[in-house]
């Protein structure tokens, strides 16, 4: 979503209609603060400052267990559901977002919503962690145990693509 005007407004709804949980952000502010329905009690810093350009897209990424926001491809907020009220966790955490609705009261130029492909899960024998998953955007690394396996290379990062695919094969 783009937006120039110093806030916004974003309401989750689970699948069958009900609301959630909402998320606001008051970017005009020094410092900037946001506040998330059922995880915060009033409103708190983001950990990192917004970039000054006015124009400002931001992009809010939901897994089932952080809440990421991006302005202008910098992270200003990672959000762990477990590390806060025990009201995030159950409310947002885990796979219940089925609908986000942005308030047309704060300016927004875009209403775009699209979930975040999921890459399948990599199983990988020998490997030093059972599986791997990711959602679009995120890597992993994968490492190998050289005493339990034939298996040349001992780490190999691999990104999920905007299509759901992994940048390469599994090694």
């Amino acid at each position: 979503m783009t937006n120039t005007e110093g806030s916004f407004f974003v309401s989750f709804y689970n699948n069958a209609g009900s609301s959630i949980g909402y998320i606001q952000m008051m970017y005009s502010r020094t410092p900037a603060d946001y506040k998330i329905i059922h995880c915060t009690n009033g409103f708190y810093k983001v950990n990192i400052q917004p970039p000054e350009e006015m124009e400002k897209t931001w992009t809010i990424t939901k897994t089932e267990t952080t809440l990421f926001l991006t302005c202008n491809n910098v992270e200003v907020l990672k959000l762990l559901f477990a590390n806060q009220k025990s009201s995030c966790d159950t409310k947002l955490g885990g796979n219940v977002v089925g609908k986000i609705s942005f308030s047309p009261n704060y300016g927004l130029q875009s209403k775009l919503y699209r979930a975040a492909p999921e890459c399948p899960t990599l199983t990988v024998e020998g490997s030093t962690q059972e599986s791997w998953a990711a959602l679009s955007g995120r890597s992993v690394t994968i490492e190998c145990d050289s005493a339990t396996t034939d298996i040349p290379v001992r780490s190999v990062a691999l990104t999920c693509l905007e299509d759901g695919s992994w940048s390469s094969d599994a090694p």
